[in-house]
């Protein structure tokens, strides 16, 4: 997971260009590991990345935003409470300038900040 997220990190230094959709790619393994893993330590470890890729390279992220809500949407259905509180630190931090991309980024920011709050 951490040599993914060193190499996902570098990729983001760059942001993505104008009609393509690498980032959903190269952050479509933290997603699937969430989903399929049901280790704490691993899910943590998941959520600790992706915080700090968002974090760092926010205004970079484009086509990676459905693949960091999703990790956050399914760390919001976890028993564990500072999994839960990461995922809804980080979101609740974004801004909708950072995210006006398009209004179905804008949707899904919702409705996982959304799912946080009511979890």
């Amino acid at each position: 997971m951490d040599s993914l997220r060193q190499l996902s990190m570098k990729f983001l230094e760059k942001g993505e260009l104008a009609n393509f959709r690498f980032q959903k790619d190269f952050l479509r393994p933290f997603e699937h590991t969430m989903k399929r893993n049901k280790s704490l330590v691993i899910r943590d470890m998941i959520v600790r990345c992706m915080a700090q890729m968002v974090s760092m390279r926010a205004e970079n992220i484009k086509s990676g935003w459905k693949n960091v809500f999703a990790v956050f949407h399914l760390a919001a259905s976890h028993q564990d409470e500072k999994l839960v509180d990461m995922a809804f630190q980080t979101t609740s931090k974004l801004s909708l300038p950072t995210l006006c991309s398009s209004y179905q980024i804008v949707k899904i920011w919702l409705e996982v900040l959304l799912g946080l709050v009511f979890c």
